[in-house]
C-alpha cells in the first residue's frame, strides 16, 4: 500500500470511531438526557487529563460514581459504558492524551 492507501486506511478507521461515538451519543440522549452527552464528554476529558497513569478501569469506575451520584433514576449504565468506551477510543486514536 502506498502512503496515500495508508493515509485513506486511517481516516477511514478514524471516522468508523467518530461515528461509533455518534451512535452511543444519541442512545445516552434518548435513554437518559440530551444534556448527558455533553456533560459525560467533559467528565471522561476531565478525568483523562488529571488520571494519567491510572488504569482505565479505575477511571471508569470513578466515572459510573460521578454519574449515579448525578443521574440517580438513569439506570442505563450499559449505555454510558459503551459511550465512554467509544469516546476514548476515539480520543486515544487522534493521540489527545499522549504520554
Amino acid at each position: 500500500m502506498g502512503e496515500n492507501s495508508m493515509g485513506m486506511l486511517e481516516r477511514w478507521k478514524l471516522g468508523a470511531k467518530a461515528l461509533e461515538v455518534a451512535r452511543w451519543a444519541a442512545d445516552v440522549a434518548q435513554d437518559i438526557d440530551p444534556g448527558a452527552v455533553v456533560r459525560v464528554l467533559v467528565k471522561i476529558l476531565e478525568i483523562e487529563r488529571e488520571r494519567r497513569g491510572i488504569p482505565g478501569a479505575q477511571k471508569l469506575t470513578e466515572l459510573l460514581e460521578w454519574f449515579t451520584a448525578n443521574y440517580p433514576t438513569a439506570g442505563a449504565l450499559s449505555v454510558v459504558i459503551g459511550y465512554v468506551r467509544a469516546v476514548v477510543a476515539l480520543l486515544n486514536a487522534l493521540a489527545v492524551f499522549r504520554k
